[in-house]
């Protein structure tokens, strides 16, 4: 599976940087959008003829790896944030008295 992102390149001045077929400036965002229009793998690969099946593959291994990269990133920050939110509703002690608003709220 891994040797199939070695078909995807990104160099600096080829297509602004974004991510390309072996250095080809076919780009994988291009490809991803056929296939999400319904356009076959055959109709793909006639119309860039130097591409070749597995350049399909890997595009869509490149855009799963993108995606679970970034479904990790949002449950670690759901999770922080659920920490965050447990402490912050822990007593700090039977002697302390915690307001949000120190304005509004007088120690009993």
């Amino acid at each position: 599976m891994n040797e199939l992102l070695t078909r995807i390149t990104q160099i600096p001045g080829q297509c602004g940087g974004r991510p390309c077929i072996r250095g080809m400036r076919i780009r994988v965002s291009d490809i991803l959008e056929m296939l999400a229009e319904n356009v076959t793998v055959s109709e793909i690969l006639e119309d860039f003829p130097d591409s070749e099946p597995e350049d399909i593959q890997a595009c869509l291994l490149f855009a799963a790896r993108r995606t679970y990269f970034v479904r990790l990133t949002a449950l670690r920050v759901r999770s922080f944030v659920s920490l965050l939110i447990s402490l912050i509703s822990l007593p700090l002690s039977s002697n302390t008295f915690y307001c949000k608003s120190p304005i509004m709220c007088k120690n009993p």
